[in-house]
């Protein structure tokens, strides 16, 4: 599809390009040297490539909702997402997995298997197993692994657009993992805090916060960080009382992950989207998501065409005056 759209496209600007040029040159025939438009025609091709940046701009920014989290307000026991990237630095870790872990040959995407093994503990078990190997000749102290699980559930939570899609069989491992930390979320959350917060999140108990609220979660994270939030189920705040007694930090972590996956309800179907990932029902159905935004093909297909007639044009008109 993505071939046939763009040489439809180029086969396109070429004729608007051709009959574009004919126009002119039998217009500059018919006039003197002298009443040439050549200033006219560069005011207007300088204003036709301003025209092209503004509209193209906004296009390509997201004005909707951040797409990806903030390296700093990813954490895993007590360390960011941020720290965990400059370990991968320091032990060179792109030279086999390439910038932001996305794989290469012969080393795994790591927000793939992040995403696959999903638990934070999961992924710290993975990183101990292979710490040492010859697939990972580091030998890394703990405060190291646990930077790095800390960037590699920042990679887990990246935006791909639903790439790599998962095979079935993944789809189901991604999906128990998910669930399985989900369900210990849910079991201490209505154990210790629906009486306050409600069983659907909503707030039971005025001045308590709406946690099916986007907005809320965007702002607690912005200003508070994920670890505050943690601090306070355990430390508790204002009305709230402290739960370090019955919770230890990595439950604390589970019930807020739990009580974050309210705000991310009415998702597309029965696919569950956590952190910017959506887990499809099947590889085939995952695939055809790229293809199923046709305002988007349509916007570059438009583009394409009148950058080809534009660049087209710019050569014909260059060439005919030597």
């Amino acid at each position: 599809m993505y071939v046939r759209l763009f040489l439809s496209a180029m086969a396109i600007g070429f004729l608007i390009a051709i009959i574009a040029f004919v126009i002119t040159a039998r217009r500059r025939e018919e006039a003197s040297p002298e009443e040439v438009p050549y200033k006219k025609l560069g005011k207007a091709m300088i204003i036709a490539s301003i025209l092209f940046v503004a509209i193209a701009t906004p296009l390509s920014i997201d004005v909707v909702e951040p797409r990806n989290p903030l390296p700093d307000q990813v954490t895993y026991n007590g360390y960011t997402a941020a720290e965990g990237f400059k370990v991968a630095i320091d032990y060179n870790c792109m030279g086999c997995h390439t910038i932001v872990g996305n794989g290469a040959y012969y080393a795994p995407d790591l927000g793939y298997i992040a995403r696959r093994a999903w638990d934070p503990e999961a992924i710290r078990s993975l990183l101990r197993t292979f710490a040492g190997t010859k697939h990972m000749p580091f030998n890394l102290t703990d405060e190291e692994i646990d930077k790095l699980t800390a960037w590699m559930l920042y990679l887990r939570d990246l935006n791909t657009n639903r790439w790599p899609p998962m095979s079935p069989k993944e789809v189901v491992f991604a999906q128990q993992a998910q669930q399985g930390a989900l369900a210990e979320g849910k079991q201490l959350y209505e154990k210790y805090c629906a009486s306050c917060h409600g069983l659907d999140g909503s707030g039971a108990v005025p001045g308590t916060p709406n946690f099916r609220d986007k907005a809320w979660w965007e702002t607690a994270l912005s200003t508070t960080g994920w670890e505050g939030l943690v601090n306070v189920v355990l430390e508790g705040k204002n009305g709230m009382p402290p739960f370090k007694s019955v919770l230890s930090p990595e439950q604390a972590r589970t019930v807020l992950e739990y009580a974050k996956s309210f705000s991310e309800a009415g998702v597309k179907g029965e696919a569950k989207i956590v952190g910017g990932y959506s887990f499809e029902p099947s590889f085939e159905e995952n695939l055809d998501i790229w293809y199923e935004s046709k305002g988007a093909w349509v916007v570059y297909w438009l583009f394409t065409t009148l950058f080809a007639a534009a660049l087209l044009y710019a050569f014909f008109y260059w060439y005919a005056r030597g």
